[in-house]
């Protein structure tokens, strides 16, 4: 799909006092869920993030699949794709803003897609070392859409996405939002980057516009990004998925 407006962003979204709230929030919710058991780690489909039950040999970092190739020992295998701890949160204040922002951003970029509903947003943790390899949040097409999860009785088939919350059934991803929570000079690295494909005249775009504290920006969900190696200090940030009803 080709796009005018490929992303839209904002400085000074959430002030330093409410993204400090918020990182306080998401270690809390990490801290809890890790003291009871659950899994902390930031997931990917079919298990190739750190801290899987897989043995890897090491991490894909911000390379181009094209790029590994070029090694002869090479293995997508032995690769993982993703290290970062996340934890989720659902309030009503940082939902509300993010909204509003969405909002504004799909008319300005004259995108004007249709969305009714927000997934539970996701609060990130990147350090030293942490990165996410080459992804997109999601395909926009009926095959996409999610579908109805029961606990021990659905069989999942694969490349399908399923949902155990019944409002985002029939739905996909349309839109992504990342909010830079840190302060920008207690870490390096960590940088949002986008590939527009090897035709694009110029490839690859790092999205230093959001490198500001509280800073947020909004893109298609089809679009693949990456979340670049984190090389000093810690980056926190929060994630959100916009859905709606598949294009058509």
């Amino acid at each position: 799909m080709q796009l005018y407006n490929s992303y839209y962003w904002f400085k000074n979204v959430f002030s330093p006092d409410e993204c400090e709230e918020i990182i306080e929030l998401g270690l809390y919710d990490i801290k809890k869920t890790k003291e009871e058991g659950g899994n902390i780690s930031g997931t990917v489909h079919g298990g190739i993030h750190k801290g899987s039950n897989k043995k890897f040999k090491g991490a894909k970092g911000d390379k181009t699949t094209q790029e590994l190739a070029q090694d002869p020992n090479y293995n997508e295998d032995d690769l993982y794709v993703r290290d970062s701890k996340v934890g989720w949160l659902n309030e009503e204040w940082i939902n509300e803003k993010i909204q509003r922002r969405v909002q504004e951003a799909n008319e300005k970029t004259t995108w004007n897609w249709q969305w009714d509903s927000m997934e539970t947003t996701q609060f990130t943790v990147y350090e030293k070392g942490g990165f996410y390899g080459w992804h997109s949040d999601g395909d926009s097409d009926w095959r996409a859409a999610y579908r109805k999860y029961i606990p021990g009785v659905t069989q999942k088939e694969k490349g399908l996405n399923y949902t155990t919350t019944h409002w985002q059934i029939g739905k996909v991803r349309k839109i992504s939002v990342t909010i830079n929570l840190s302060p920008e000079n207690t870490y390096k690295g960590g940088l949002l980057k986008f590939d527009w494909g090897p035709h694009a005249q110029t490839r690859f775009h790092e999205c230093t516009e959001i490198k500001d504290q509280g800073s947020m920006i909004v893109f298609p969900s089809f679009q693949y990004h990456q979340v670049t190696p984190v090389t000093e200090g810690t980056r926190y940030s929060l994630v959100a998925w916009i859905t709606g009803r598949p294009f058509q």
